[in-house]
């Protein structure tokens, strides 16, 4: 059979697979519509004529009959309003009657028909009071005799129309089972013709086909897979979101590099392709991390299983940010380049620090707690003899000299007390009962504090409107004073500092900025130790920055020092707001 016979069979078979599919779906459709036919002729028109009934029991006839006792309607309109209710009621209820009943309806028939014969005579008697225009019979009449026997007849029509919601659930669910059976041979009808149909296609067209793919080569199959290769190599390398660098292990030289390598290091693809790997390190990293690293390039080369190693690296922005490194040799159109992947772990590296200096400080404040302990003791002790030494040479001498000398002794030991005083704040662990504070007030309080001592420095303000933050804003004031106090040393009477405040997420964020000498890197990673200070012998205690680590740590917020020796220090301080 030729190839337009086999068309011809595929186009009959279709045909005739259609015209089946729409009868099915014409006779679901058809009884679906009688069923519903159903429900509406044999139970929602005499739930319509009972609730027809009701209105008229409840609404009119009640309704007038309070309408006309308060004045709001006229008593001629009242009779015409309860005739006209009576008719409705009389003929909704005939019609009614005449409908296919079941024998709980008919029993119920039985009940209210004496109900209603007796409620004409009622409405008769209302009929006759309402002629009379007799306002106080009316009211009597009402409450006595007419409302308590429509109040039966409505809670008797209230179970016909209940038995009616029964009638019309039953008669949907079997129009939905017979809906729903139609649907489901309609559907098997066509998932069965569209296999039988695939099945068809698939034959003829390999059928046809077939001489053509005797044609493919191996050649070009292998070509395929190649493509294929590059293309899912490409997507993962554009689309991962670690830094990826194709490198030629010859020249040392970046040939490649992935949408996410540009965002790490904060330059454009151009820039970073025709770099050196070893550009991207940082200058000043220690001898054995640069040394290890090399090993571990120098094993991807001879394509030896390496493990990820940590290093640092430096951003385009001069910033410098931990990774987590790792390589591999690959193949890419038959030539050997080296993969190096660079994983950001800056935030995981900053909370292990963070830990690193939770646990320093309560060793310290263990440390402290003990040696407080044991010098405010004996100061006590040795305070309490001076005092009383004084006493006793004041009267038996009037030579001051002594007395000034114990004087003297005094302000040192009232000196070692506030260091203890200091030590103890740094490391406290109690809570305290925090009030709602604007950062803003703080930071002007402290500078407030501090203005004899800024001659020859101008503060640069940007405060912006932030929300209040939950804390104490005698502690808050010392840690800006703390680090005001700094700034002021490192400017040494001469330059700038600048403050600002921001919201950014749910943290209220301020930072100081000077313009001063800055800090040597080796010691950033000290400035929150207790007793480090870079200060001359007398002018410092070294307890300054330790005590605003643990104030901030104690307001569940955080405080960073960026710095470099010669460009400054910048200090971040983030707080939460009082509400999520």
């Amino acid at each position: 059979m030729g190839n337009s016979g086999r068309i011809f069979l595929l186009v009959s078979f279709m045909s005739i697979l259609l015209i089946a599919v729409g009868v099915f779906g014409l006779h679901g459709m058809e009884s679906a519509r009688d069923g519903l036919e159903t429900v509406y002729k044999d139970s929602v028109m005499p739930l319509k004529y009972i609730k027809t009934i009701s209105d008229m029991y409840g609404n009119v006839i009640v309704d007038t009959t309070h309408k006309v006792r308060s004045g709001n309607l006229t008593w001629l309109q009242g009779m015409k309003n309860i005739d006209t209710a009576v008719k409705t009621i009389n003929k909704n209820w005939n019609v009614y009657k005449n409908t296919d009943l079941l024998p709980e309806e008919k029993h119920l028939i039985s009940i209210i028909e004496p109900l209603m014969k007796a409620e004409y005579s009622s409405i008769e008697k209302l009929t006759d009071i309402l002629k009379k225009e007799d306002k106080s019979a009316i009211s009597e009449y009402a409450g006595n005799n007419l409302y308590p026997f429509i109040d039966v007849i409505l809670i008797k029509l209230d179970e016909l129309g209940n038995i009616q919601l029964k009638i019309a659930k039953s008669e949907y669910d079997k129009a939905r089972i017979i809906y729903d059976r139609s649907r489901n041979i309609a559907i098997g009808s066509i998932i069965i013709g569209l296999l039988f149909a695939a099945m068809g296609t698939i034959w003829i067209v390999s059928s046809i086909t077939e001489p053509l793919n005797k044609e493919i080569t191996v050649r070009k199959l292998t070509e395929k897979s190649l493509r294929e290769s590059e293309i899912r190599f490409r997507s993962i390398f554009n689309g991962t979101p670690d830094a990826m660098f194709i490198i030629d292990p010859d020249t040392d030289v970046i040939v490649d590099s992935n949408p996410s390598a540009s965002g790490l290091l904060m330059k454009s693809k151009e820039e970073i392709i025709g770099m050196r790997q070893s550009g991207l390190h940082c200058p000043s990293m220690e001898g054995s991390s640069t040394q290890a690293f090399q090993w571990h390039m120098m094993d991807a080369r001879h394509d030896i299983a390496t493990n990820p190693i940590e290093n640092k690296i430096i951003r385009g922005d001069g910033t410098y940010v931990w990774v987590e490194a790792m390589a591999q040799l690959i193949t890419l159109e038959n030539k050997d380049y080296l993969l190096e992947v660079f994983r950001d772990v800056t935030m995981r590296k900053d909370m292990q620090e963070r830990l690193i200096q939770t646990e320093k400080m309560a060793s310290f404040g263990r440390l402290a707690a003990r040696i407080v302990h044991e010098i405010n003791n004996p100061l006590t002790n040795v305070s309490m003899k001076i005092h009383n030494l004084k006493y006793k040479i004041a009267q038996i001498s009037l030579d001051g000299t002594i007395i000034a000398k114990l004087e003297g002794i005094e302000e040192s030991i009232d000196k070692v007390s506030s260091i203890t005083k200091e030590l103890l704040l740094t490391f406290r662990s109690e809570t305290t009962d925090f009030m709602p504070v604007n950062l803003n007030d703080a930071i002007k309080g402290a500078v407030t504090l501090l203005e004899h001592r800024l001659e020859g420095i101008t503060i640069h303000y940007d405060l912006t409107a932030i929300p209040e933050i939950m804390g104490d804003i005698v502690d808050l004031e010392h840690v800006f004073i703390n680090i005001l106090d700094n700034a002021i040393y490192a400017l040494s009477n001469k330059g700038d500092i600048f403050i600002d405040t921001s919201f950014e997420g749910n943290m209220v964020v301020s930072g100081i900025t000077d313009t001063g000498t800055g800090i040597m890197e080796e010691y950033l990673k000290k400035v929150f130790d207790p007793f480090f200070t870079t200060k001359e012998i007398g002018t410092g205690t070294g307890l300054g920055l330790s005590i605003c680590y643990g104030i901030i740590s104690q307001h569940n917020g955080s405080i960073d020092i960026n710095s470099s020796l010669g460009k400054g220090t910048k200090v971040t301080i983030k707080i939460p707001v009082k509400f999520q």
